[in-house]
């Protein structure tokens, strides 16, 4: 394990706060303005992340892992495992490039859920699509949200509180909209149908979600 001093990645800045360094930017919940404590631990669970404004906990990864998908099945696999073990009320944000296979995820989360998969199209013009099945899903595509306020017009506040599964594509662009506790899927794309997936829980509730999650894929 290496200490956070370590890495290469971490970068000292004059204002920070006693005990904390600045991290450079990357997928949520670590953006150009948040700060990690020093204790923590690179690539293991639990790390801290830290708002500059009040120096308040946000988030904290609890477990993770990595998924290697060598063809498009590989994904269906890992859809029919997410939508077999996430509780109602689950909130997934998905980040990746364009065409990386986000919606090709949720299409297969979708049939887990009992929603035919021909049914479940990127939302990107209509922003958001709900769909029932044995499970209720919200799909939706922030990709060409203008801002935080045009997000959270959409009403997403509600779907937070309600039972439904909330799948956010470009989840990234809205971070600071987004509940603490949530799993988020980051795609790697390899080649033309390989995909890597990094799958994190961030909160407590959901780190046995994830751990279980891994588990049902070895």
């Amino acid at each position: 394990m290496k200490h956070l001093s370590e890495n290469p990645n971490v970068v000292r800045i004059a204002n920070a706060p006693e005990g904390f360094r600045q991290v450079q930017k990357g997928f949520a919940p670590i953006n150009e303005c948040c700060y990690i404590s020093l204790t923590a631990v690179k690539c293991q669970a639990p790390t801290v992340i830290y708002s500059p404004a009040n120096i308040a906990p946000v988030s904290k990864i609890m477990s993770q892992f990595a998924f290697h998908a060598p063809g498009l099945e590989d994904t269906d696999r890992l859809g029919s495992a997410i939508a077999e073990v996430v509780p109602a009320g689950t909130l997934i944000a998905l980040s990746g490039t364009l065409g990386a296979g986000k919606t090709r995820l949720v299409q297969a989360i979708a049939a887990g859920c009992g929603v035919d998969r021909a049914d479940v199209v990127s939302p990107t013009f209509v922003l958001c699509q709900e769909y029932a099945g044995d499970r209720q899903l919200v799909h939706i595509d922030a990709y060409r949200i203008a801002d935080d306020d045009e997000f959270l017009q959409l009403g997403v506040d509600d779907y937070f509180d309600s039972d439904a599964i909330v799948l956010i594509e470009w989840a990234e662009r809205v971070v600071s909209c987004l509940p603490s506790e949530r799993i988020e899927i980051e795609i790697e794309v390899v080649g033309e149908t390989v995909r890597n997936f990094n799958i994190r829980a961030l909160g407590e509730g959901l780190s046995p979600v994830v751990v279980q999650m891994n588990r049902s894929l070895e």
